[in-house]
């Protein structure tokens, strides 16, 4: 079976009487060590002096346990984050105590190449898993003597030049999550394989620049035949590659070759090293130390005159020296027996880290001071100016242009634009004085409130320009007149709302038009509404008829102006109660008329009769009185015409511009012919077969009607029974 056993990492345990009252502290009360093997039991403590405690692990709330302790049995998921919760009167958690639980279960190895190592080998040490646990993420903990080296998430760990200390037991363990894996401890033993290496500085006394230095690396092998190479090294720097010779040597010393030095010796088929104790070289100077110092020493702007000095002071009498000037490593000039280089106006390349070189010729001492930054500073920007072409209001799928510019500031200058405060939409960075952002195409989202911002090194912050709005246009299109029926003939009163829509454009204009002429002084008869969409007429009107359609326009005020038509709309008026009224006051006057006709007729009928009878013989006169009366008997009958409208019987013409008139003319009989005129003032009934209907068909354009003096007047002589031309209901 696995045993495992528990890492407890917790705060140290006081006394409970020690416990301030309003921080409770989880402790570990059993076992003493800290350490449990799976199975066996342990115990933590709440310590406060309250009596209400709740446990928890891991954020979560472990029901059963409300008391001071928590006892559990160890297993392989009792590592966690445990507190403990008190009532004081309000609840309070004590501080995290971490558990990892240690699992011994022989899955890790410890392989270390080699165990028996010479001191300054490198020794290799490999944590081997023999199956993987988990998925987690993962730490490797290195261990010697139960301390730990460091941890890391690599399984391999190295020893470099091992030393005398090294010498000990070593173990590796693996960590994931809450738990632990151990691998079994290796002993690592140290040898020594050559003696302790030795240098000495040749002269071992004072040093002084010209001189020659030389130094001397020592060793003693433990065993013949041993090859070494030897590296020198000057404060913790190589200055040399590895070599055979134990020796280094400077012709030539100068103040830079003071330091602290020492030597490696490296055993190369046994890759054993060791070095040397330092040793510390002074070498003393002829001349001082060389600075160098710019001047202005402030802020220097361009344009102004920038002054480099070389200053050193001489230690030995007559020594003479030449200057050498230096920018970003790169020499400005000529040796020269004068200390000091100078620019009349200084400009932003001058910028860079200078630094000068003092040369004793007579014997070859050469000194540089430390570097010294000079930066140059930009003229500082003015405030920009932003301007749009071809102006604050762009008209949809067209280009606009955006300029920011700089009354004055020394380039390089970087140019941000944004929109809407904000939005930063385009960074330039340029050397002119101004820079334009084209838009190539202008749409519903270029609107907005623009801006610019500039800076150069000569600005401390980047300074804005004023808000320019920019506004877009977009052009009216799709205009379409609706109304409120779908028939084009309208009753006389009716109210009629025509609409005119438009499928895009902004804030259009609405202009209306009757019969192509623009409606410009809208009457109390025409309405508009408030944008002008709609055209309402309350009383439709003979007059209001006719061919309608609207025309949508819209412009900005640095632009065109741009229009859309719509379709049109033909309405006419059915004046169905106004021909009514007239066809009720004319029928009247036309039986008035009819009758004072027939009266008449009939009179000079008479008339004619008598005096025929007198002069013709009775034979004679009856029949020429039968044949009068048989040419007088249709006109006669005009007294029972009925006017009215009858419907279209003629299906191939249009029944929208056809008037019709009705006349109902009693049929002539025998009996009429034979008892002549008197016989046709005799009552009889009226039978319906006795009747015959005309239908007579006129149009509006090529038919009038007129009454005069009570009496018809016809323009068509072919029809005489035709009164009144009536509109089709």
């Amino acid at each position: 079976m696995k045993k495992i056993c528990l890492l407890l990492i917790f705060l140290q345990s006081t006394p409970r009487g020690t416990t301030q009252a309003h921080d409770p502290v989880v402790v570990v009360r059993y076992p003493r060590s800290g350490i449990v093997k799976e199975g066996e039991k342990f115990t933590l403590q709440c310590l406060h002096s309250k009596k209400y405690i709740r446990w928890y692990k891991d954020d979560k709330y472990l029901y059963g346990f409300s008391n001071e302790f928590y006892e559990s049995r160890a297993h392989s998921r009792s590592g966690g984050s445990y507190q403990c919760e008190t009532w004081t009167p309000t609840w309070r958690k004590s501080k995290s105590l971490e558990v990892v639980t240690i699992a011994h279960d022989k899955i890790l190895t410890l392989e270390v190449k080699p165990r028996a190592a010479l001191r300054g080998q490198s020794i290799f040490l490999k944590c081997l898993v023999s199956h993987w646990v988990g998925g987690r993420s993962h730490v490797f903990l290195w261990y010697r003597n139960e301390k730990l080296i460091t941890p890391t998430d690599e399984s391999e760990c190295t020893i470099e030049n091992a030393q005398d200390s090294d010498e000990a037991s070593y173990r590796c363990e693996l960590k994931i999550g809450d738990r632990k894996w151990v691998s079994p401890e290796v002993d690592v033993t140290i040898t020594e394989l050559f003696s302790r290496v030795t240098l000495r500085a040749d002269p071992q006394a004072k040093i002084f620049e010209g001189q020659q230095l030389k130094l001397v690396c020592s060793v003693e092998t433990s065993r013949p035949n041993i090859l070494l190479q030897y590296t020198f090294f000057k404060n913790d720097q190589p200055l040399n590659f590895d070599s055979y010779e134990n020796d280094y040597r400077t012709e030539l010393a100068s103040l830079s070759d003071s330091g602290t030095y020492l030597c490696e010796a490296n055993a190369l088929l046994i890759g054993v090293k060791k070095k040397s104790d330092q040793v510390s070289v002074s070498v003393k100077q002829l001349f001082s130390r060389v600075t160098l110092r710019a001047e202005p020493q402030a802020q220097i702007f361009e344009g102004q005159q920038l002054k480099l000095v070389c200053s050193v002071e001489t230690l030995r009498p007559n020594t003479r020296l030449q200057y050498s000037f230096y920018k970003n490593e790169q020499p400005l000039n000529f040796t020269s027996y004068q200390n000091y280089y100078r620019t009349e106006l200084a400009s932003l390349s001058d910028s860079g880290t200078y630094l000068c070189e003092a040369n004793a010729l007579d014997i070859g001492v050469k000194k540089k001071s430390d570097q010294v930054s000079v930066s140059v500073k930009q003229i500082p920007v003015s405030k920009p100016q932003l301007s749009i072409s071809p102006g604050k209001e762009l008209i949809e799928g067209g280009t606009a242009a955006l300029t920011c510019s700089v009354s004055n500031g020394s380039t390089p200058i970087t140019y941000i634009f944004y929109k809407d405060s904000n939005q930063e939409f385009h960074l330039e960075k340029s050397d002119r004085k101004g820079i334009i952002y084209q838009i190539a195409k202008v749409n519903k989202s270029t609107k907005g409130n623009y801006s610019c911002a500039v800076s150069n090194e000569g600005a401390e912050f980047g300074l804005h320009s004023e808000f320019v709005a920019v506004a877009v246009i977009v052009p009216v299109a799709g205009a379409f007149l609706t109304s409120n029926t779908n028939k084009t003939e309208i009753s006389a009163g009716f109210r009629l709302v025509l609409r005119c829509l438009v499928t895009e454009g902004t804030e259009p204009r609405f202009h209306w038009y009757l019969n192509d002429r623009q409606l410009e002084n809208i009457s109390e008869s025409y309405h508009l509404n408030a944008d002008g969409s709609e055209l309402i007429i309350n009383s439709f009107e003979i007059s209001h008829g006719g061919r309608y359609h609207c025309v949508a326009t819209n412009r900005g005020k640095e632009v065109g102006i741009f229009n859309t038509t719509s379709n049109h709309i033909d309405v006419t008026v059915v004046v169905q109660s106004h021909t009514t009224a007239i066809t009720a006051s004319v029928v009247p006057l036309l039986l008035i008329a009819v009758l004072i006709a027939l009266v008449f007729f009939k009179l000079r009928n008479k008339k004619q009769d008598n005096s025929s009878r007198i002069s013709q013989p009775q034979g004679e006169g009856t029949g020429i009185g039968a044949q009068s009366l048989s040419g007088e008997i249709p006109a006669a009958n005009s007294e029972y015409a009925v006017v009215g409208s009858a419907r279209n019987t003629d299906d191939t013409k249009p029944a929208a511009d056809l008037v019709y008139s009705v006349v109902t003319i009693k049929k002539a009989t025998d009996v009429d012919k034979d008892v002549g005129v008197a016989g046709w003032k005799q009552e009889n009934k009226n039978d319906p077969n006795d009747y015959y209907i005309t239908y007579a068909t006129l149009k509006h354009a090529n038919t009038e009607v007129s009454f005069e003096g009570g009496q018809m007047e016809e323009e068509d002589d072919r029809d005489a029974n035709v009164y009144e031309n009536l509109p089709r209901k």
